[in-house]
């Protein structure tokens, strides 16, 4: 549900923008859309490094640590270092106002070199490392970017030597100094066959990346076929999502997906990846055109046809004032249903995109937080716009209309609080007991195997036992008492009357034979003489009332029989019921 959204076109949006070259080699790591990694991988998780090359030789790096450590609530942004290793020289770097990593090193332009970057945590005073990546950068005279993957990360590092990482430690609020405190980890193995519609076509150049949770992996194959046991924290439901990557083009290009969600995860469980749910409909260029159709044409799925003029526009937008950690939020940008890079300096986001000559642009926006390793929505905006060229808008009155358990409390407002957004408080219940009496549906008598529906209901040892059928509606309140009433009529009798529950046993006061079940058991019992015209109280075990039972009432020994009055006479059996709810 969204409120009205206005949006505001900035001062001076008509003018040209322009671009300065620098007098250096600079390398920088954006991190595109701030999703964690486990979102849905139909908006993937990535970074940038952009290499712009001029004739000198230093050279400023500037980085964002991996999204997955930013969406840890725990880490505090202050604690966490980046170190940048180029060819063999170490660079401690530092944050600067924008929040991202900077430092000075020395790399000669248009040349080959290893750029190796690990983050880590002062942790209760020890370096805790937490990821690292290391990629292989060849220069050119052109400027050129490498797009990196969440899989291009590595978090194998453990302090406390028990087995889980010291990412997947701080995620789960364990010490990933002490071995005793971890949480649980279970193997879950990943197969995923060829894809039934790229072997229909005989497309065979992609690579599949797999996510569990928290941890992703990549695998290239020439036949699509890929198996991994992954070892993660037990969540209940458990994400696993694949995503379909091409190679040709050299870019990053999602030609499908899908996801699928693992409910009751078991230790050494298997999951395979079904091969034709696959959503191949991913459209790079929005020409309407699918990736993997241009692929198959021939066609460039990053470029429009040329004959359709493009619109650039720019958007920016603010965290609402009401969000009171906005340093832990991130955003994801959506036009036109196609994942949107998004540039942040403190609060405000700025965004730059095209759509073709003429078309609308559908802008969704969400702002999320993380709460217990899950996604939360804070607050959202949807609207459709009508750019002109070089337009600006700025985005206003998100809505923070969002409450993922439903209990009236907004999702923003129950962060702030501490209380927990997916989980609605326990209501509180002052117990009220009310008896209830319950309406028989059939009794009868049975006698080796034949159906007697009768004014009386006789038991005689094992000869003869009497059926009395009940409903109960559970919505009224949880059984605490039960009690059954039963009028001997004209026969009286003496012996032990034990009363069994029989629980959705189909039968009717109409059937002419019938089996009784074994009897285990008793409910209920009296011993002693069962006078004419008198009233026997049997009080049951609450357990025996179901929504559909059957009591049966036996004579345990060889005393004498006995004839109770059944519905069709004037005293029929009485059931109540004692049920506790709350007011």
């Amino acid at each position: 549900m969204h409120v009205v959204q206005n949006i505001r076109q900035l001062p001076g949006s008509g003018s040209k923008l322009r671009v300065a070259h620098l007098g250096a080699l600079v390398i920088s790591v954006f991190g595109l859309n701030f999703l964690v990694a486990c979102d849905a991988l139909e908006a993937p998780v990535r970074e940038q490094i952009q290499i712009l090359n001029t004739s000198t030789n230093g050279s400023e790096l500037r980085i964002a640590e991996p999204l997955r450590l930013r969406s840890i609530r725990d880490i505090d942004p202050a604690a966490v270092r980046a170190v940048a290793l180029v060819n063999g020289v170490e660079t401690e770097l530092q944050r600067n106002a924008s929040g991202l990593f900077a430092g000075q090193i020395e790399v000669p332009a248009q040349s080959n070199f290893t750029v190796s970057i690990e983050y880590y945590e002062l942790y209760a005073g020890e370096k805790l490392t937490l990821a690292r990546t290391e990629q292989a950068i060849n220069t050119s005279t052109q400027d050129t970017t490498l797009t990196l993957q969440r899989s291009d990360y590595s978090y194998a590092f453990d302090n406390d030597g028990d087995g889980v990482s010291n990412i997947l430690e701080r995620e789960h609020n364990t010490s990933p100094l002490d071995s005793v405190q971890s949480p649980e980890l279970v193997s879950i193995d990943v197969f995923v066959p060829r894809p039934s519609q790229l072997e229909s076509i005989g497309f065979t150049n992609y690579q599949i990346e797999a996510s569990v949770g928290s941890s992703s992996h990549a695998a290239e194959s020439s036949i699509g076929e890929y198996r991994r046991t992954f070892t993660v924290v037990r969540q209940d439901p458990l994400s696993v999502s694949v995503r379909i990557l091409e190679l040709s083009t050299g870019q990053q290009l999602t030609i499908g997906s899908q996801t699928v969600q693992i409910a009751g995860v078991q230790d050494l469980q298997s999951l395979t990846v079904a091969a034709a749910d696959y959503n191949f409909q991913f459209d790079q260029d929005a020409d309407g055109i699918s990736n993997l159709d241009e692929l198959s044409a021939g066609s460039d799925p990053f470029t429009p046809p040329a004959a359709v003029p493009q619109t650039p526009f720019t958007l920016t937008f603010d965290i609402p004032d009401e969000i009171v950690n906005p340093a832990q939020v991130y955003a994801q940008l959506l036009v036109n249903g196609q994942s949107v890079m998004l540039s942040r300096n403190t609060n405000t986001y700025t965004a730059s995109d095209t759509v073709q000559q003429g078309q609308s642009a559908d802008v969704e926006v969400t702002l999320n937080d993380t709460y217990q390793g899950q996604v939360l929505t804070l607050a959202s905006f949807s609207n459709v716009l009508q750019p002109s060229a070089g337009q600006s808008f700025e985005l206003q009155n998100f809505s923070l209309l969002h409450d993922a358990d439903n209990d009236g409390e907004l999702n923003y407002l129950e962060l702030s609080q501490g209380s927990d957004p997916f989980n609605p408080p326990v209501a509180q219940c002052t117990p009220v007991n009310e008896t209830i009496s319950l309406s028989l549906s059939d009794d009868a008598y049975v006698w080796n195997g034949r159906v007697f529906d009768s004014e009386i209901l006789r038991v005689d040892s094992d000869r003869r036992v009497s059926l009395i059928r009940y409903q109960y509606d559970g919505s009224r309140g949880s059984i605490v008492g039960a009690e059954l009433a039963l009028t001997v009529g004209t026969d009286a009798g003496e012996g032990l009357v034990s009363i069994y529950s029989l629980p959705s046993f189909a039968w009717s006061d109409t059937d002419n034979r019938l089996t009784v079940p074994a009897l285990t058991t008793p409910v209920a019992s009296i011993d002693g003489e069962f006078d004419t015209g008198v009233s026997y109280n049997f009080a049951l075990d609450p357990s025996a009332i179901t929504e559909d039972f059957t009591l049966v009432i036996a004579q345990e020994d060889d005393g004498n029989d006995i004839a109770f009055v059944s519905s069709d006479g004037f005293t029929p059996p009485a059931m109540r019921v004692v049920v506790e709810r709350c007011e």
